[in-house]
């Protein structure tokens, strides 16, 4: 059952809101979505590109002591800065950025939730969650016999591929390959199409086009038949708001210290965190 419980911003109002990667488009537009649902609130920011618009600090450390809660939504290259920062100084966390494909991201997370409230978001539109929630209980019950393919779709200037929010729903589905007592691995490969095509993989297809903010496409293939999920954002706001949503809740007076997913801000369930144990999964990186 998605849970909707409205969320009062009453807890936030005196809040200092640090945002790593403010200069971005993402970083930008949680400036003004803050300003405009969480006025009383002060917004913070730190980027290595400095832009003409918010309030810059000097360092991850200052913005860290400063802040009562932080976003990050910069580039993967930083992360194991921002992680040593956030152990030093541990502050209630959103981990936005895409990209960031570490082996020990979820020991480092499981160490920050420790002490306050860490959550990890592949992609913070409710559409996305849900589309990663269907694709993990299709899979529970599809024949493994189906070919499974990923198409993620993004604006020109996205630099990680394939994206996070793909990488996240290919482990979803591997988790509910799992449970099937699929003989073998769910291995993921990118790039050229295996030919033949070997039982158990999951092939992810990496388009960037225009100025499409995201698109991400979850398919199942028999000979006789084709099941699809798709999610597509429009408008950049999106992830913003959710972004924003995700916030607010997090910083509620109800949350423990421990490490949560996007689908516990909506009540849903997976086996595990996305990019942490659960199913047999390996990734083939054939470009």
């Amino acid at each position: 059952m998605l849970h909707t419980t409205m969320i009062s911003t009453s807890s936030t109002s005196s809040h200092t809101i640090g945002i790593i990667g403010m200069n971005g488009r993402m970083g930008q537009g949680l400036v003004q979505a803050c300003a405009t649902t969480l006025p009383e609130a002060r917004v913070i920011g730190y980027d290595k590109r400095r832009g003409d618009k918010g309030h810059y600090v000097d360092s991850l450390d200052e913005l860290w002591q400063t802040s009562s809660v932080v976003l990050d939504f910069s580039h993967a290259s930083l992360f194991p800065e921002v992680i040593r920062t956030a152990v030093a100084c541990p502050k209630p966390f959103v981990l936005g950025t895409s990209g960031v494909e570490h082996d020990d991201v979820h020991h480092h997370l499981k160490a920050l939730a420790q002490y306050v409230p860490v959550m990890w978001a592949p992609n913070t539109c409710l559409g996305a969650v849900l589309q990663r929630w269907m694709a993990h209980h299709i899979a529970t019950v599809i024949p493994t016999s189906y070919d499974v393919d990923i198409v993620e779709m993004h604006h020109r200037y996205k630099e990680d591929s394939p994206s996070g929010t793909a990488l996240a729903l290919a482990q979803a589905i591997s988790q509910g390959n799992s449970q099937q007592d699929r003989p073998g691995q769910t291995v993921l490969s990118w790039g050229l199409a295996s030919s033949p095509r070997p039982e158990g993989r999951i092939e992810m297809h990496a388009m960037r086009v225009s100025h499409i903010p995201c698109q991400h496409r979850a398919m199942w293939t028999s000979p006789m038949e084709q099941l699809e999920i798709t999610h597509t954002v429009f408008s950049r706001d999106a992830l913003v708001q959710g972004a924003v949503d995700l916030l607010i809740w997090l910083l509620s007076p109800k949350r423990a210290k421990r490490l949560y997913s996007v689908e516990d801000r909506w009540g849903l369930s997976l086996p595990t965190p996305p990019h942490t144990e659960g199913g047999s999964f390996t990734t083939d990186e054939r470009i």
